[in-house]
């Protein structure tokens, strides 16, 4: 939010998937931000592997946040690369990737 997106969720794939504002609220797949979370499971061949941690919306462009924690082995995996192609075939400039890294030693 602090980069001016309009909107923001945290995407938890596991089981059932949840989409969780920066207000810590469920948000409903029902809505405008479901239809294009929707859409990206659509163009990501019906699968919810891959997803990014944060997507959100800043105008036209599609943002895609990942954390990673620096220092350890928590990198990107295939899938997630995968992911990013495939929102690049369907989305083109639109999209918005970054990985935010961060480091848990104080």
């Amino acid at each position: 939010m602090n980069e001016g997106a309009d909107w923001a969720v945290m995407v938890e794939p596991w089981g059932r998937a949840v989409l969780v504002d920066h207000r810590g609220v469920c948000v409903s797949l029902d809505g405008p931000i479901g239809k294009l979370v929707s859409l990206m499971v659509e163009a990501n061949g019906g699968r919810w592997g891959g997803f990014p941690d944060v997507v959100g919306a800043s105008g036209d462009r599609i943002l895609l946040r990942e954390a990673k924690v620096g220092g350890t082995r928590d990198r990107l995996r295939q899938n997630q690369h995968d992911f990013l192609r495939a929102m690049r075939r369907s989305f083109g400039e639109r999209v918005d990737p970054a990985v935010v890294e961060w480091d848990i030693d104080p």
